[in-house]
């Protein structure tokens, strides 16, 4: 049972306060002081249940106190662990005051035990807010306070918004208890049987009411039950000083006290739809804090936390767990709603596990899943403080005896708990990657191997092969570097070869003589010096056959064939249409920000290319000059259409 902090103040006193007040019912928790977290795919634990399962009572998600998304779990829309978020809530109906307690909520069908009877929904509010309600409240002479304690300050303050779960009485003999689910990135607190439970009987849960330093009295309990502490929050009976404090004394306010008289009526109207109000509720010093939580000194004596005061309940003195029954509760805080200090607290308990059969226990209950996830918001949220307990939360895995099971079964909506550890080796933080990397080589070697291999492939085609734009940058310094020989066989009264007049009577385009082979050597002028030594023979031009010595399209001599089947082919060809589609798309902005367009029109380019080629030459292709300057002119031609 996940022990709640709750503030239900039952304290009366003689003069009658308003007869009536306004109580909107309101589906769900509004946040005062925050935006309200958005489900992200990495805060959602992935159960490993099956369709005809239904995430039962044995749903991995559903022992941890966390509720399954749809989007995510293998259930789908059959899965049952959606309680809070389909608002499944048991036939509840408000009690007419009987005694001091006031109204009451009974219960119109028989519940089981561990039922889930309704959610308690109010004003989520941070820790200086909810103190500045208590003060603002104990003006007003309000007699009931209804603050629920969620964790790491935060409050839950039904007064004056919530639902019919505020009227829930406090009993030392319970019949119900509340639980803290995490829903949908947010912690709720729901209230379960803990019992069966007859129809048309009052539903009560206890308060585990503390005192702070503003409230000097302790409070009564008038439960009536047999086993009666005296006083709410007592963790031992002490009903002789309930009676001295208050009740048998025929002047105390308690017997001056008639409910069909003194208590106020709420007016409950129903609000379908509410929105957050992030600042709108809080007071004008929150408002200019900024909705933080800040801590107070001297003025509100903080005592131990939630999570403190269950590891004190469950572990020895020395801090080791001493049952395994205790850890999935020690699992069910293992959520990033706690503090750091919190959660820190909780890793020390796992580290001082002192069996073998107790680190199983975690594993089986699965705490991977919940540590990728408090990891994985150390990574995206990292500071001073987060840092640490990154590392610290490695070390709880490396200290847990994983299983190969355990580790495939463990996932969030975004990747696995294999992927998580496998890239978390390269985190910039040196200690976390070698701890990372510990952890991987111990459980995960061959996929660790197999990462590192593909990652040195990667490298290595970056490196042997160059982009689109290092080819641009290429053809731009050729280009460059013919300019002043072009320019000198002009002054001579010659043309370059790359400015021949072809069969059609047309000058090449001049964006394909990138593409073509480069110029012979300058011919000796006629009153030039002396010829300087004859240059090297030409080398042999290649076989038909061969393709190993032509890289680059401007290598090509007009004796060199391919056959459809050669790569280095394919690649001339796909790499002129690349260079015609990429430069016509330039000055077109819609289209060249679509590259998933553009690479579909070099697709669709090059295959009618390769079809065209085949059936003309059935299989053998001479690629020269001719078939750049044509391949060029097909791909300007088609994208004439895009340019309109």
């Amino acid at each position: 049972t996940t022990t709640t902090t709750t503030t239900t103040t039952t304290t009366r006193t003689s003069s009658c306060t308003t007869s009536s007040y306004r109580l909107d019912i309101i589906p769900k928790n509004v946040y005062t002081s925050r935006p309200r977290r958005r489900v992200r795919a990495d805060d959602v634990m992935v159960c490993d249940c099956s369709l005809s399962e239904g995430c039962s009572e044995n749903c991995i998600n559903r022992m941890m106190f966390v509720e399954c998304d749809p989007k995510y779990c293998p259930c789908g829309d059959e899965c049952k662990n959606c309680r809070f978020q389909k608002r499944e809530y048991a036939e509840v109906t408000l009690m007419e005051p009987k005694d001091a307690k006031g109204f009451g909520l009974m219960t119109r069908q028989a519940l089981k035990k561990g039922q889930f009877v309704i959610e308690y929904v109010g004003e989520v509010v941070n820790e200086e807010e909810h103190n500045r309600r208590k003060v603002e409240y104990r003006k007003e002479g309000k007699r009931h306070f209804y603050f629920m304690s969620i964790a790491n300050g935060e409050v839950i303050d039904a007064t004056r918004r919530g639902n019919l779960s505020r009227f829930l009485n406090h009993s030392c003999n319970p019949n119900c208890e509340t639980q803290k689910w995490q829903v949908g990135g947010e912690l709720c607190i729901g209230i379960f049987a803990l019992r069966d439970v007859d129809a048309n009987t009052e539903l009560t849960f206890d308060y585990h009411f503390e005192r702070d330093a503003q409230q000097t009295q302790r409070l009564r309990c008038l439960c009536g039950e047999p086993n009666c502490r005296g006083f709410v929050g007592s963790k031992t009976a002490n009903v002789e000083d309930a009676r001295v404090c208050l009740g048998d004394d025929p002047s105390s306010s308690a017997s001056l006290y008639d409910p069909a008289r003194d208590e106020p009526r709420p007016v409950m109207v129903e609000r379908g739809h509410v929105e957050d109000d992030p600042l709108g509720s809080l007071s004008t010093s929150s408002q200019q804090q900024g909705g933080r939580r800040r801590r107070f000194s001297g003025q509100v004596a903080r005592g131990q936390t939630e999570v403190e005061q269950f590891l004190e309940t469950v572990c020895s003195e020395g801090g080791v767990l001493t049952s395994d029954a205790h850890v999935i509760a020690v699992v069910r805080y293992l959520k990033p709603q706690y503090s750091i200090f919190e959660i820190s607290n909780i890793f020390q308990v796992i580290l001082a596990s002192p069996t073998r059969s107790m680190r199983e226990e975690f594993v089986k209950r699965g705490i991977l899943s919940a540590l990728q996830v408090l990891m994985h918001r150390y990574t995206e949220e990292l500071t001073k403080a987060n840092l640490p307990l990154l590392r610290k939360a490695l070390d709880v895995v490396s200290f847990l005896p994983l299983t190969e099971e355990a580790i495939i079964r463990s996932r969030t909506g975004k990747c696995s708990f294999t992927t998580f550890l496998l890239d978390l080796c390269r985190h910039h933080d040196q200690e976390a990657a070698r701890r990372a990397g510990a952890i991987a080589e111990k459980h995960l070697a061959s996929q660790l191997r197999w990462r590192r291999e593909s990652q040195q492939r990667a490298q290595q085609q970056m490196a042997s092969s160059s982009g689109w734009r290092d080819r641009e940058r290429e053809r731009e310094r050729d280009r460059d570097r013919d300019r002043p020989r072009i320019r000198e066989w002009r002054q001579d009264g010659g043309r370059p070869p790359s400015l021949v007049v072809n069969a059609n009577g047309k000058r090449p385009r001049d964006d394909a003589r990138a593409f073509l082979p480069s110029p012979p050597p300058r011919p000796a002028h006629k009153t030039a010096a002396p010829p300087a030594a004859a240059p090297p023979p030409p080398r042999p031009a290649p076989t038909p056959t061969s393709t190993s010595n032509a890289k680059r399209f401007k290598e090509i001599s007009d004796a060199f064939v391919w056959k459809q089947s050669s790569d280095d082919f394919r690649a001339i060809v796909r790499e002129i249409i690349e260079y015609r589609v990429k430069k016509s798309t330039r000055d077109n902005k819609v289209l060249r920000k679509d590259k998933a367009k553009v690479e579909a029109i070099i697709d669709k380019l090059y295959n009618k290319v390769m079809k065209k080629e085949n059936e003309r030459a059935g299989g053998a292709v001479t690629v020269h000059k001719d078939l750049v300057k044509k391949v060029d002119g097909y791909a300007r031609g088609h994208m004439k259409q895009y340019s309109k």
